[in-house]
């Protein structure tokens, strides 16, 4: 029989959502189980509310749950104690600066800098490349916010890239800039890409989807070739 989680929800990054679980690491031999029992007595208490031994009705305030530990023999919790224990359930995984619905909403529309953990790179560390897409006109996420992740990226890298910026336009669509960060090579280690009028949606996706935005750059082809051109991911 396959475990049930104890926790389900979702880890959402921006367009993306991801279900997830958390399973017990316990086998069911081993989970720790209490008993409803008639707190005056100490018996415990049947499902149809009666004490098992005497065969009397148990009132609810006269309800405690107990751990058995040896046969008949029990240890009563009371419900604010097992409260005191309990793990906080949500239905959200917090991820960087936001620790809550309204938190995360607060950082996705402010412009500024999100407290961040130093990255430092030791010899031998490979570089992970990057590319960005991000719509100019998005009250959803704050446009800066792309600035900030390729700010975090060039700062963990102890070599010097030079930018450049390239403009263009889909033909009958909307303008962008290409901002491209090259090492000394001359190689595209970061792109960014801001697509001037977009709000929140994937650039270039097909007009029959939600959240798309078809008059921009085709973000699915540029990744992809982006992809390709960096073999080492």
């Amino acid at each position: 029989m396959a475990p049930r989680p104890s926790w389900q929800g979702y880890l959402r990054l921006s367009l993306v959502t991801c279900p997830v679980a958390m399973l017990p690491a316990a086998s069911e031999a081993e989970k720790v189980r209490f008993h409803t029992l008639d707190r005056a007595t100490g018996n415990r208490v049947h499902a149809c509310y009666v004490d098992a031994k005497t065969g009397k009705p148990v009132d609810d305030e006269d309800q405690v749950k107990g751990y058995e530990r040896e046969d008949s023999k029990y240890v009563m919790q009371e419900d604010e104690e097992l409260q005191a224990v309990a793990l906080e359930s949500a239905r959200t995984i917090d991820i960087g600066a936001a620790s809550d619905v309204a938190s995360a909403f607060a950082a996705m529309h402010q412009n500024q800098r999100a407290a961040r953990r130093r990255v430092s790179r030791g010899r031998g560390s490979r570089i992970v490349p990057a590319i960005v897409f991000h719509g100019d006109q998005d009250t959803t996420v704050h446009p800066h916010n792309d600035d900030h992740v390729i700010a975090q990226l060039r700062e963990a890298l102890n070599i010097d890239l030079q930018t450049t910026v390239q403009k263009g336009r889909v033909p009958g669509g909307r303008g962008y800039s290409r901002i491209l960060h090259r090492d000394p090579g001359g190689q595209a280690i970061f792109e960014q890409w801001v697509i001037h009028g977009a709000g929140y949606a994937w650039s270039g996706g097909s007009p029959s989807g939600s959240y798309t935005d078809p008059q921009g750059p085709d973000a699915t082809r540029e990744m992809l070739r982006f992809f390709l051109d960096h073999p080492q991911l």
